[in-house]
C-alpha cells in the first residue's frame, strides 16, 4: 500500500489547494464540499433576464425544460449544450441562436453563484503544525485590517451567495464582521461561515456573530482527547471544545462544523471513535477529518514525532470513514462528512471550479477563468487602497483541473460533464480499466471508493491521463 497518504493529493491538486489558501494538512476546513450547483439548478434569474426570456418566447416555467445547462458552470462558461438539450430547446421554441439572447444567465446570476472568501491572518499563537500565513493578533491592527477589507469589497462589487471567513483565527475579528458583511452585497439565503477556535467561543462573541448574520460556525476542535490536544499544541481543552458547541446552539446556530485530525502520535481507533462520537453527541452537523501533514519550516518539522506510518494511517483513515458513517455522517469528499443537508456550500465551489473572490493578505481568487492571489503581507494590504494581486493561472478550469477536482467528491465525475469537454469516451474507457475496489462506474459517471481515495494520486492520474 505504497504512497497511500501522498496518493490523497495529486501534485496539481496540492498546487491548486495552496493557490487557494488551502494546504493539504488543513484542506478540510477550506475545501469541504456540498451540493454545489444548487443556485444554478433552482434557476435564479435576474428580472431583466426573465423579461428577455418572455419576450423571446421562452417562459420561465419552461426554461428549466429547454434551457438548463447540462454541464454546470463548465457549460455556462463555454455555452455548451448536450445534443438532447439542443433538441429540447428547439422543440420548445428556443432555437440555439436565440438561446443566447433569451436564456443566458446575466452577470447578476453569475455573481450570485460566486463565493466570497476573507482571509483573516490573526492568531493568538501559532500551532506547531501550521504553515498558513498569520501574525500575532493586535486589536488596533485588526481594526485597520477590517477597514481595508471593506475598501476592497466596495472596489470589486458583486453579489455573493456564500461567505467564508478563514484564517488564521477569524473569530478574533468578531467585532468587525458585522460591518464587513454590511459592505457586501449578499444574496438571499446565503451561507456565511466563520472559523473559530473553541477557546474564543464565549456566549457574547457568538451572539455578536449571530446578530451580524453569520449562520455557520467551523470549530477547530481537532480532538476530544486531552493528550492529543497537548501533542498538537492547541490552546483549548476538551471542556472548552464541549462548551463551544453547546454555546453555539444556545446562541441560535443551526449549522455547526468541527474538525478532527488523523495520524497523530499514539492515536488509535478508540481515540478516533471517542472524538467522533463526542462531536456527534454535541450536535455537530458536519465533520472534517484530515490527516496531519508535517510541513517544512514548522516546529513539527524539527521534532521527532513518532507518527504512524502510511499503512497504519491508512487504517485509521478507513476506520474514521466507517465510524462517521455509522454515526450518520455521509462522506461527500475525501476528508469531509455531513449529516443530510449540511454540506458546506461555500467550499464546494473550490472543488467544482466555481468562481470565488478572495480578499485579504494571502487570499486567493478564481474569476473569469483566472486564478490570482494577494501577497502574504498584512502591512501592504492595510496600506493599499486596493489589494495588489498576482495572476497565478491565466487559463484555469480546463479538463484536467476540473476532472481532478471533481473526482475528490464522493459523487464523482459525471459523463455529461466530461462530454462538455469532449472527454466522455476517454473517461469511460480509462475508468473501466481500474479495479472496482478503487473506482465505481455507474450509469451516470465515475466515482472513487474510500480505498480509491487513499491512492487517489495514481487513480485520478489513470482516469484523466490514461
Amino acid at each position: 500500500m505504497m504512497n497511500k497518504l501522498r496518493g490523497l493529493y495529486e501534485p496539481k491538486t496540492l498546487s491548486l489547494m495552496k493557490n487557494n489558501g488551502c494546504e493539504a494538512d488543513r484542506h478540510a476546513r477550506c475545501c469541504t464540499l456540498t451540493d454545489g450547483d444548487a443556485a444554478h439548478r433552482r434557476g435564479l434569474y435576474e428580472p431583466k433576464t426573465l423579461s428577455l426570456m418572455k419576450n423571446n418566447g421562452c417562459e420561465a416555467d419552461r426554461h428549466a425544460r429547454c434551457c438548463t445547462l447540462t454541464d454546470g458552470d463548465a457549460a455556462h462558461r463555454r455555452g455548451l449544450y448536450e445534443p438532447k438539450t439542443l433538441s429540447l430547446m428547439k422543440n420548445n421554441g428556443c432555437e440555439e441562436d436565440s438561446h443566447v439572447r433569451c436564456c443566458t444567465l446575466t452577470d447578476g446570476d453569475a455573481a450570485r453563484r460566486r463565493g466570497l472568501y476573507f482571509h483573516v491572518p490573526f492568531c493568538l499563537s501559532k500551532c506547531p503544525y501550521c504553515d498558513f500565513y498569520s501574525v500575532r493578533y493586535s486589536r488596533e491592527t485588526a481594526g485597520h485590517y477590517a477597514d481595508a477589507v471593506i475598501r476592497n469589497i466596495r472596489h470589486y462589487g458583486g453579489c455573493f451567495d456564500t461567505v467564508y471567513f478563514g484564517g488564521g483565527t477569524p473569530i478574533l475579528l468578531y467585532e468587525h464582521i458585522g460591518r464587513i458583511l454590511e459592505a457586501a452585497d449578499i444574496a438571499e439565503d446565503p451561507e456565511i461561515t466563520v472559523e473559530a477556535n473553541p477557546c474564543m467561543a464565549e456566549p457574547r462573541v457568538l451572539e455578536t456573530l449571530r446578530k451580524a448574520g453569520v449562520n455557520r460556525l467551523s470549530f477547530g476542535v481537532q480532538s476530544m482527547m486531552p493528550e492529543e490536544l497537548r501533542f498538537l499544541g492547541r490552546r483549548h481543552t476538551v471542556r472548552q471544545a464541549e462548551s463551544a458547541l453547546q454555546n453555539a446552539r444556545k446562541a441560535g446556530f443551526t449549522n455547526i462544523s468541527a474538525d478532527m485530525m488523523i495520524g497523530l502520535a499514539e492515536q488509535d481507533e478508540d481515540s478516533i471513535s471517542g472524538t467522533a462520537g463526542r462531536l456527534a453527541e454535541l450536535g455537530a452537523d458536519h465533520i472534517s477529518a484530515y490527516i496531519l501533514k508535517v510541513e517544512d519550516g514548522t516546529p513539527f518539522a524539527e521534532r521527532e514525532l513518532h507518527l504512524p506510518d502510511e499503512d497504519r494511517t491508512a487504517e485509521l483513515y478507513l476506520h474514521t470513514v466507517g465510524e462517521l458513517e455509522r454515526l450518520g455522517f455521509g462522506q461527500y469528499e475525501i476528508s469531509n462528512f455531513t449529516r443530510p443537508g449540511f454540506e458546506s456550500r461555500h467550499n464546494l465551489k473550490y472543488w467544482r471550479c466555481e468562481e470565488y473572490l478572495g480578499i485579504g493578505a494571502a487570499a486567493h481568487s478564481y474569476i473569469d477563468g483566472k486564478r490570482f492571489r494577494t501577497d502574504p503581507d498584512i502591512d501592504g494590504f492595510v496600506s493599499s487602497p486596493v489589494q495588489t494581486v498576482t495572476i497565478t493561472d491565466e487559463n484555469a478550469g480546463g479538463w484536467e483541473e476540473y476532472a481532478m477536482l471533481r473526482l475528490r467528491l464522493a459523487e464523482g465525475l459525471a459523463y455529461a460533464e466530461a462530454a462538455g469537454f469532449g472527454r466522455e469516451a476517454q473517461l469511460r474507457t480509462n475508468a473501466a480499466k481500474l479495479p472496482k475496489s478503487l473506482v465505481q462506474c455507474t450509469e451516470s459517471g465515475v466515482r472513487l471508493t474510500a480505498e480509491g481515495f487513499l491512492v487517489s494520486n495514481a487513480v485520478i492520474g489513470k482516469i484523466v491521463f490514461g
